[in-house]
């Protein structure tokens, strides 16, 4: 097979035992591989071009560096339907799910309710935070449903004399994961 010229100087053959054209001080060797010449620099710089980049993309990443941040959960909507009334000594409070809500939407373990407790010889403030406590836990074991016609959620205790009583229920997703507060409801015993 007769070799062509494809760059200066004469055919050499390099430290491998392949046929190149070009002499050694020449940064453009050629290899001649089935009567094609292809330039090891190119493809050389090429892969580090490419490797380059590789590495600056991965550095870069897709946006503003910072903590980890945990996925968002969906909000638990707030009960805004509470109702309550007094019977004899007792208080009875009732509500339904907040639309939208049920046990594959939101895994819900149920509702907190909360209560306010002042003396009605004790003249109220106005414009003062009102003091709640903790007085219940509701378990949600998901077959409470919301919608027209559906049986309603109950809270029902025993109140003392001659106090005024404010109550509140908060959906409650995990132990630290609640609702916003649904409407207050004043009891007057």
């Amino acid at each position: 097979m007769p070799l062509e010229r494809h760059c200066s100087g004469n055919p050499v053959i390099n430290r491998h035992g392949k046929l190149t054209m070009g002499t050694r001080s020449d940064n453009r060797f050629m290899q001649v591989r089935s009567g094609r010449p292809v330039q090891r620099d190119r493809w050389v710089q090429t892969l580090t071009i490419l490797i380059l980049l590789s590495c600056a993309l991965g550095v870069s990443g897709c946006g503003k560096k910072g903590p980890p941040v945990a996925p968002q959960e969906k909000p638990i909507p707030a009960v805004n339907d509470l109702n309550g009334h007094r019977q004899a000594d007792r208080v009875v409070l009732s509500w339904h799910l907040p639309a939208g809500l049920n046990h594959r939407t939101v895994p819900l373990e149920g509702f907190r309710v909360y209560r306010s407790k002042q003396p009605l010889d004790m003249e109220r403030c106005q414009g003062c935070p009102l003091i709640f406590e903790r007085v219940a836990f509701i378990p949600f074991d998901g077959t409470q449903t919301n919608g027209p016609g559906t049986a309603p959620i109950q809270y029902a205790e025993t109140i003392e004399k001659g106090h005024r009583y404010i109550y509140k229920v908060v959906g409650l997703r995990s132990k630290a994961a609640e609702s916003g507060s649904s409407n207050l409801v004043e009891i007057v015993y």
